[in-house]
């Protein structure tokens, strides 16, 4: 059911991406970058701490679960998307071998196999976990730091693509998918998955595939999205607790 729930909402933000692409007119030399940020999120760095601070521990499993069929679309489909010479895009079986991945399989034994960790290793692993987010927020500092800011708002249809996809998107998505999802824990989570900002990670994808224009509206498009998403995710938290 949760991997089924994780593709279907893999799908359901390729069609959305492909569709508001078209219908506001990006340019096509930042289309396939947009495209990426309206289906890949910042699931994991930012997703994990606000589903666990909304939905509880438990629910970060689920979160895992559904990261990882994004990643597996990450490193695939998504390196086509900012790969400026498509003919050059490769995809080689261990670039889906991320840290982030490597540790949802291992969550997913030890959930199944109702394995307990000793305390000293929780209480390890919990320390790193704060300080995931303070670390993604640096990282997406940096890469901004290389953006002239008088260039920020010059793609302004990128920003304004996003922020569709980060407020509106996933309130269409959960009455959508209500229809097809009894539970509502894991309903809420591929909810708040939806409205995470851009991923950490694009402008680096787009500097080993893509073009020093899209790098550029890469970072600026992260740290912009990420900064709306402190006013986005407290609404959008708003809004499910009302609708539950």
């Amino acid at each position: 059911m949760l991997t089924v729930v994780a593709f279907l909402t893999v799908a359901v933000m390729i069609g959305f991406a492909v569709i508001l692409v078209r219908l506001m007119r990006i340019p096509h030399g930042l289309a396939g970058v947009t495209k990426y940020m309206l289906i890949f999120t910042n699931s994991a760095f930012l997703g994990f701490p606000v589903i666990r601070a909304i939905l509880g521990t438990n629910a970060v499993f689920y979160a895992a679960v559904i990261n990882m069929a994004f990643y597996l679309m990450c490193y695939t489909y998504g390196i086509i998307l900012v790969s400026d010479d498509k003919e050059k895009a490769h995809f080689h079986f261990k670039d889906i071998l991320t840290p982030i991945i490597i540790a949802s399989l291992v969550s997913y034994v030890l959930y199944f196999l109702d394995i307990k960790m000793p305390s000293f290793v929780t209480n390890v692993l919990q320390a790193m976990d704060n300080v995931t987010s303070p670390l993604s927020l640096i990282t997406i500092g940096c890469s901004l730091a290389s953006v002239a800011l008088k260039n920020v708002m010059k793609p302004w249809k990128v920003y304004l693509a996003v922020l569709i996809r980060m407020i509106f998107f996933p309130v269409a998505y959960y009455y959508m998918m209500s229809l097809f999802i009894d539970n509502k824990l894991i309903l809420s989570v591929a909810t708040i998955i939806t409205a995470m900002p851009a991923p950490a990670g694009t402008a680096m994808l787009c500097a080993a595939y893509g073009g020093a224009e899209s790098v550029k509206v890469a970072s600026a498009t992260v740290f912009l999205s990420t900064l709306i998403s402190v006013v986005s995710i407290p609404l959008l938290s708003f809004f499910m607790l009302k609708a539950a």
